[in-house]
């Protein structure tokens, strides 16, 4: 399931198997076009991810869509 432009604003975690943990940031973005969210990290970094593959949650369970969880 995609979360599309809803999760735009919303702080998330995701996993990051190399470092063997997880990373907080906030979803600034999101491109229709690509599928892809862009993500500004806590630590400055960025990326740009497409969230359907990626292991991720919402970081504040008081933050939900449509009354749903999401975990991904």
């Amino acid at each position: 399931m995609s979360y599309g432009e809803k999760l735009v604003g919303c702080k998330i975690k995701v996993w990051w198997p190399m470092d063997q943990k997880y990373y907080e940031g906030l979803v600034d973005s999101f491109d229709l076009s690509t599928m892809k969210h862009k993500i500004l990290y806590d630590d400055g970094d960025e990326e740009i991810l497409n969230l359907m593959g990626e292991d991720w949650e919402l970081v504040n369970d008081a933050m939900l869509l449509d009354g749903v969880h999401v975990w991904a």
